[in-house]
């Protein structure tokens, strides 16, 4: 009777193995939120063709005229399936902002046919100063509530040219992380539980739909902007593994091992790949979680052990170490100062000094006490208190772009006006010519 029992329930679970396997191997793969609508097929007020980010695929111009952009029945039932059977997904576009329509720009959103609930939105807005994107995650959580997360990118980001948004939802490492121009900007660590959707629930293009007055919904937002491939894809648990463990996974349904390194982990196995990443074996693929404390800079997110350049100072290199962040100052050659005076100085822009007689090298000028010459003042100047810098040489004076050139190349101010060198004309019974930055005149009757 016993081996009856075990051999019965040894069925039941290999029945619900084979669901869930099966069930994994049916989501899709990508779901085009262009063609969920009907981008391309419809003509929807508002929305027009514009030159994309690449030529394989349609991009369009939003502007504030734009009207209901709803996916398809078929289509919200896709996505739905990917959230929600899904351990591991993704949603990106590529995107560029208008540069006066910055502020609350959603890509995507998922709401409730009335506009009572929102479940799920991408959003992004231009920084009032002019360069940066904030970036805004809203997703509904185990009791419906809503939880908000939002980051900032690297404050010299242009956002009216096209950059790619992504944000990456990994229920199974309770991680949701932020991507702009396929570089990670920030993760955040929280249980995702997806809640089901209703049935008549709506993905939406580019818009939120919500109440806003008198209880009636309405289109709160729209993007302003040029869109590109905005889609959601099926996420992959081995192109995490390359990026932070190198791990080698099997990928065939139905293998619940996983092999990383020549090792052998059993399903539901976890194990410590390194000081920061602890892997887990999760039906024959193995997903590793960064654990460690990260750094941030200027906005701006780095994972232990990185190096990057200081915000606040370029000479300076900064490492991430145990959550906080060190910055150590450029390592320098001294320079051989021999028969000079010895003296050293760092130009702007520079991380070592030099010798402050080689400062002009490149320049067209020489270092020595003197003074500025230029165009308007070298017929009678004479430098009555010298200074140590950069100066013409003998012969050349300054131009208005700051540069030495011969002073035969000088024009001239007439009488308020400006000659370019051998510019002539004659007026009152005299001829004047333009030489050496000096007008020349000579009376003829």
């Amino acid at each position: 009777m016993a081996g009856l029992r075990n051999v019965f329930f040894t069925g039941i679970v290999l029945f619900f193995l084979a669901q869930r396997i099966s069930s994994n191997s049916n989501l899709p793969k990508e779901i085009n939120v262009f063609d969920a609508v009907g981008l391309g097929s419809k003509v929807f007020p508002g929305v027009s063709s514009t030159t994309g980010q690449n030529n394989k695929s349609p991009a369009y111009l939003f502007t504030k005229q734009t009207n209901h952009m709803i996916a398809s029945q078929n289509a919200f039932e896709e996505v739905d399936k990917l959230i929600h059977n899904s351990s591991d997904f993704i949603v990106s576009a590529y995107a560029k902002l208008m540069a006066k329509e910055i502020y609350k720009n959603p890509i995507v959103s998922i709401n409730s046919k009335d506009g009572h609930q929102l479940y799920f939105l991408l959003q992004i807005s231009g920084n009032q100063r002019g360069t940066g994107l904030e970036i805004v995650v809203t997703v509904q959580t185990k009791g419906g509530s809503l939880k908000r997360f939002q980051v900032s990118s690297s404050r010299s980001l242009d956002y009216t040219k096209w950059h790619k948004i992504a944000v990456r939802i990994q229920e199974a490492e309770s991680l949701l992380r932020v991507y702009v121009d396929d570089s990670m900007i920030n993760v955040f660590s929280f249980k995702y539980t997806p809640q089901p959707y209703p049935k008549d629930a709506q993905l939406r293009l580019g818009q939120v739909f919500e109440v806003y007055s008198e209880n009636t919904g309405e289109i709160t937002s729209r993007f302003r902007g040029d869109l590109q491939d905005v889609k959601f894809v099926k996420g992959s648990p081995l192109s995490d593994c390359s990026r932070i463990a190198k791990c080698q996974c099997t990928d065939v349904v139905g293998k619940k091992d996983c092999v990383v390194d020549g090792l052998r982990y059993a399903d539901g196995k976890r194990w410590t790949k390194d000081k920061c990443n602890i892997c887990h074996c999760k039906w024959g693929q193995v997903m590793c979680t960064h654990t460690c404390q990260v750094c941030k800079d200027n906005g701006q997110t780095y994972m232990e052990g990185e190096t990057w350049k200081s915000s606040n100072d370029s000479c300076y290199t900064c490492k991430c170490e145990d959550g906080k962040v060190t910055c150590s100052p450029p390592v320098c050659a001294k320079p051989d100062c021999s028969g000079k005076s010895g003296v050293l100085v760092t130009l702007k822009g520079q991380c070592c000094p030099i010798c402050k007689e080689d400062q002009c090298r490149g320049t067209g000028k020489v270092f020595k006490c003197g003074c500025d010459v230029t165009c308007s003042n070298f017929h009678d100047f004479k430098c009555q208190s010298c200074t140590e810098s950069c100066f013409c040489p003998e012969g050349r004076v300054l131009n208005d772009q700051g540069k030495c050139m011969a002073s035969a190349r000088c024009g001239c101010l007439h009488q308020g006006k400006r000659y370019k060198p051998l510019d002539q004309f004659s007026d009152n019974c005299q001829f004047c010519l333009c030489v050496g930055g000096k007008m020349n005149c000579y009376k003829w009757c």
